[in-house]
């Protein structure tokens, strides 16, 4: 509310500047107040376009970087940034780094710090699978022409802590009360130079509601969430400080997929051989799948397997699960005596969905 308020104040008084200059002042006309004017046109009125040229206009001339010249043009690249020009918006802000050096003035010093921090947002807000050539560009010119900017925005994006609103639903439409949540840091240049080795930064469940309201660090996060009744769901999600409210995540589980046709199903678990051997279960009916073990006590990790498919899948009919660490679930099996086991496996289940052949 603070930052808001202050904008608004901003406005107010820039409106009232540029009324009184076009009222008499002797001013009208001159570099100051056509970059209040500018400044009006682009925050007050949301004119961008019409700033642009303004700040075009002041930005212009061969003379030497003065404060005025180096804050219009850091206010174009911002206004190119707004009209979609993202190429031009970087070229004017690395020129500003390349045109101010260390020992320049504070005033600008101050300008080159906040064409940095532009360029860094730039690049935070490009995804893994967007832009990426754009924001690794970005890093590395930095290195270059500011090196210390990078950790500067990095210790204030770590301080800094934005909300995120997580909810979750199962693929027949209920919440996914108590589905595992796991939030991995995403790795890029400027992430991966401030986290630790382990991507994982936050590991919980959600409520019976099935939401989760977290505060994390500004920066760029994978939501991994799963059940043992669902398939899981990935989702993308970057926190920025500047917005104010809960960034929202809704994800919504899908149904456990099957191979069109079933071959085979293996049987694997943690009693004699630990996993080593897949027990293959033999076809009682169509689409039923049974083997019989004989365990000794104790409690058991299992899972099925099917054909050549990667991921193994849980045994949805099981009485308690436990997270296997990969976004999966085991199925456990508490034995008081040593006896014969069933296992089952039914295609039929309504947690599954084919694949098209």
């Amino acid at each position: 509310m603070k930052t808001k308020l202050l904008l608004h104040t901003c406005f107010a008084a820039v409106f009232v500047v540029v009324t009184v200059c076009a009222t008499g002042d002797s001013t009208v006309g001159s570099p100051q107040q056509k970059f209040q004017e500018a400044m009006y046109l682009e925050l007050g009125r949301g004119d961008i376009s019409a700033a642009a040229r303004l700040y075009e206009q002041l930005a212009s001339g061969t003379d030497s970087l003065n404060e005025l010249r180096a804050r219009a043009r850091w206010r174009l690249a911002l206004c190119e940034q707004k009209l979609g020009h993202t190429t031009r918006s970087i070229f004017f802000q690395e020129s500003l780094l390349e045109a101010i050096s260390d020992t320049a003035s504070p005033e600008l010093q101050q300008v080159r710090d906040a064409a940095a921090q532009s360029l860094l947002e730039l690049a935070e807000q490009a995804t893994p699978s967007v832009q990426k050539e754009m924001a690794q560009e970005i890093y590395q010119r930095l290195r270059q022409l500011d090196p210390q900017a990078i950790e500067k925005y990095a210790q204030h994006r770590t301080l800094t802590r934005c909300k995120l609103h997580i909810v979750i639903t199962t693929c027949d439409g209920h919440p996914a009360a108590n589905a595992n949540i796991r939030i991995l840091v995403q790795a890029g240049p400027f992430l991966s130079s401030t986290t630790s080795a382990d991507p994982v930064a936050w590991h919980g469940s959600t409520n019976a509601r099935g939401q989760l309201l977290i505060e994390l660090p500004a920066g760029q996060y994978e939501i991994r969430a799963s059940t043992p009744f669902c398939d899981r769901q990935i989702g993308l999600v970057t926190l920025l400080p500047e917005k104010e409210d809960p960034v929202d995540l809704a994800l919504t589980l899908g149904y456990i997929k099957l191979p069109a046709i079933v071959h085979q199903v293996f049987l694997l678990g943690n009693w004699f051989d630990n996993w080593s051997t897949p027990i293959p279960m033999a076809k009682v009916a169509e689409g039923v799948w049974e083997t019989r073990l004989r365990i000794k006590p104790g409690r058991y990790e299992y899972k099925f397997h099917i054909d050549d498919q990667i991921r193994w899948l849980t045994d949805v009919s099981a009485i308690d699960f436990k997270y296997d660490g990969f976004d999966g679930f085991w199925a456990l099996l508490n034995v008081d005596k040593e006896q014969e086991i069933t296992f089952h496996f039914d295609e039929h289940d309504p947690h599954f969905e084919r694949l098209p052949p």
